[in-house]
């Protein structure tokens, strides 16, 4: 079953999607795009980068942003590989 086969379940997700992207808050359009992208990529959902990389390109993500927001990601999804390794150790 997809989300988009339970409409009550679809809708609620859609609203909640359209808050978090389109009601101004404290952080911009851009950065929250940019974000989605990063975790996008840390969560391995490939049709969310699409979606989120074209959004962020319209909002003006640059190329040099674009790396740099990987190489965010990149670190973090490490560091998390590392402490759980070490928290393995310990515990053997």
């Amino acid at each position: 079953m997809e989300l988009k086969d339970n409409a009550e379940l679809n809708a609620g997700f859609v609203e909640f999607y359209k808050k978090v992207f389109t009601q101004e808050g404290a952080l911009g359009r851009k950065f929250k795009e940019m974000l989605a992208v990063a975790v996008a990529y840390g969560n391995g959902c490939t049709p969310c980068i699409r979606g989120h990389v074209a959004k962020a390109r319209r909002l003006g993500m640059t190329d040099e942003e674009y790396r740099e927001l990987i190489a965010v990601a990149e670190v973090i999804m490490a560091g998390g590989i590392r402490e759980r390794f070490v928290e393995s150790k310990s515990e053997e």
